[in-house]
């Protein structure tokens, strides 16, 4: 029998070795529960799923796992350098062992707890662990416990669960730790330099999930083919970690007297609508109707980093949103309009639920499981409009399926039901042009439909092949020289052209598509990409708006000035009948009167604009006013998101 060789390197290769087959153990716990979740919850996987999505569901949640198990077995690998000296400490492999040892029992152990709890969880709530977990406020644990420990078959799961990872873990174990850590051979010079650099590489590799430039994270594994599919993919330890960082990031946010100083929001409501019984007393409205025919189809696009700069006078020689101007000349377009957020969700999800931004996340909050009074899909979903979102990206991105599914939308389409791959696109999602190319051929005119769409190709990296698309600028314009500077770079530039081009291209498609189409379109935020490094306050803060198609029986007012929690009302008054009940925090943006724009950093008014983080004002109008208003609706809007439309009582709330 061939007795190992007790020198330096034969003994760190079988501590080596040891370490591996913890890794593979650990992994293969993993794997087992995200399989038997999968198949505990098959019937959530649509029929028409192809089976290589769930192939992919698994080889994606390995490569989430393995960046963990490499933490999990660093601290044994670390000791194991130890055996490269001439004599290791006795304590060093005691340590080492039992850490191999405790690692897979621990994780053997909790996996199937875990799993349990979690599917019990996800029947309860008909999604896996989040921030609402943590939110001991949001509800009553114990009642909560009690419906999951009744309604599910925990104990029949654990039964299930228990003895696979217990096979598993004593198979590991007895892998871990061998009855002597050293290898039998000794390698040459060149085989040990080999064995160290492939070694090196697969650290690498593990650690970050991936060989390439995209490391592999919940944000990119999730395949958007199946949401069945999607939310297995992150083992529950992860789901749980991530669930506690989200509530602990909720709850240092400021309250509203961040906004409202004396907390009295009451106050605050009938400063701007008048008093009423609770907030959403105070936010409703009626549609005053009238405007026949109703647009059969409303298309809103929501456009990454569509600044209003490039459509200003000043740089109109850039060329670069030609498209929007030409449909604004056709239609209404202003660029007295400001995002709700600095963020594409800040402002994406005030545009969806209707509330301005306050500086809490939508995804994270409790209230956001049903739609807001105020919700954009819910209330053309009561007027009869079949409601969809169409997203560039990726459906796990801070849980937007999902959060627009409980929004009310109908249907949520992600870049991975578009053909959305990894290898092929950034980690932001599909560029522009094939993604609008694919929801154009979506549209479906046999009835009455909103269609949300969002981009993402305007984004770092940009790594459209902007040349190719038609984008020949090099260098500034003459004319426009002085104006640059040197972080003018044409090729970012490139990729506000193509955008505006694939957008203008996508209307001009859609409206043959869809007769009697009502389109509006607007930035996400402002853009971060200039032809100088020094903006002024309106250029790194506004954003377009635009109205376009037939049936626009008004006009925008002169100077108007609006955000992104004014599109809802504005669009649904053009669509809804007389009498019509709905919610808004703004207002619609074709009547006469005089309104501002909020957002997270900056508010305008047609004559005033004000930075409410460094109090910079530009304009002839009162911009403390300006300030007030947007204080209050950002009040309003944290206190309706976190506390409801009751009002304090019975006094102002204090934190």
């Amino acid at each position: 029998m061939t007795e190992p060789i007790d020198e330096p390197w034969p003994r760190w290769m079988g501590s080596v070795g040891a370490d591996l087959r913890t890794l593979v153990c650990l992994l293969a716990i993993c794997a087992l529960a995200r399989g038997f979740c999968l198949w505990w919850d098959h019937a959530a996987i649509a029929d028409a799923t192809p089976w290589t999505a769930i192939v992919q569901t698994i080889v994606s949640g390995c490569r989430l796992d393995m960046r963990a198990a490499v933490v999990f077995v660093a601290p044994a690998f670390a000791l194991g350098l130890l055996r490269l000296r001439a004599s290791e400490p006795a304590w060093a492999g005691r340590i080492r062992r039992a850490w191999r040892v405790g690692t897979i029992a621990i994780l053997g152990a909790a996996m199937p707890l875990g799993t349990a709890i979690d599917l019990a969880y996800l029947g309860e709530f008909s999604h896996r662990f989040d921030a609402t977990l943590f939110a001991a406020g949001a509800d009553d644990p114990v009642a909560i416990a009690s419906s999951i420990w009744h309604g599910w078959p925990v104990l029949r799961i654990l039964l299930l669960t228990i003895p696979l990872g217990a096979a598993v873990a004593w198979c590991g174990i007895a892998a871990a730790r061998p009855r002597d850590e050293t290898a039998l051979r000794q390698a040459s010079r060149p085989w040990r330099v080999l064995i160290t650099a492939g070694l090196l590489v697969c650290i690498v590799g593990l650690s970050r999930g991936s060989l390439t430039s995209q490391p592999w994270t919940m944000r990119v594994a999730a395949s958007g083919v199946d949401p069945a599919l999607d939310r297995q993919v992150p083992a529950p330890w992860k789901l749980l970690h991530r669930a506690w960082i989200d509530h602990r990031r909720l709850h240092q946010q400021d309250g509203v007297e961040t906004y409202i100083p004396d907390g009295d929001v009451r106050a605050a409501a009938a400063r701007i609508w008048g008093d009423a019984p609770d907030l959403d007393a105070a936010s409703a409205r009626t549609a005053a109707g009238g405007r026949e025919p109703a647009p059969r189809h409303v298309v809103l696009v929501v456009l990454e980093s569509y600044g209003s700069w490039a459509l200003e006078p000043a740089w109109r020689g850039l060329g670069l949103a030609d498209g929007m101007r030409n449909l604004g000349s056709e239609g209404q377009l202003t660029t007295r309009f400001i995002s709700a957020g600095d963020q594409t969700m800040k402002s994406f999800g005030a545009i969806i639920s209707g509330l301005p931004y306050a500086g809490i996340e939508l995804p994270d909050l409790p209230s956001s499981r049903s739609p807001y009074p105020s919700s954009l899909p819910a209330a053309f979903k009561r007027l009869g409009y079949r409601t969809r979102l169409f997203y560039a990206g990726y459906s796990s991105w801070q849980r937007i399926a999902d959060l627009m599914r409980d929004q009310g939308f109908d249907e949520v389409v992600c870049g991975g039901a578009l053909g959305l791959d990894p290898t092929v696109h950034n980690e932001w999602g599909l560029s522009d042009e094939p993604f609008l190319a694919a929801v154009q051929a979506r549209l479906d005119s046999s009835q009455p439909t909103l269609d949300v769409i969002l981009t993402v190709g305007n984004h770092v990296p940009f790594d459209a092949d902007v040349h190719a698309a038609g984008w020949s600028m090099a260098a500034p314009p003459p004319d426009l020289a002085a104006q640059c500077d040197d972080t003018f770079d044409a090729r970012v530039l490139g990729h506000f052209w193509l955008m505006d081009r694939c957008f203008t291209r996508f209307a001009r498609a859609a409206a043959q598509r869809l007769p009697g189409l009502l389109l509006a379109a607007t930035g996400d935020h402002y853009g971060r990409r200039f032809p100088n490094r020094n903006p002024d306050l309106p250029s790194r803060t506004l954003v377009p708006f635009l109205l376009w198609g037939p049936g626009l029986d008004r006009q925008l007012p002169d100077g108007c000035a609006g955000g992104h929690i004014d599109i809802a009302p504005t669009l649904i008054e053009r669509c809804a009948p007389a009498g019509f009940a709905y919610h808004a925090f703004g207002r619609d943006l074709l009547t006469r009167e005089a309104g501002c724009g909020v957002g997270q950093t900056a508010a305008v008014s047609a004559d005033t604009i004000v930075d409410l983080l460094s109090g910079e004002a530009m304009g002839d109008g009162d911009p403390t006013a300006l300030r007030r208003r947007a204080d209050d609706l950002r009040g309003l809007g944290w206190w309706r998101a976190m506390r409801g439309p009751a009002w304090p009582s019975p006094a102002p709330s204090s934190r």
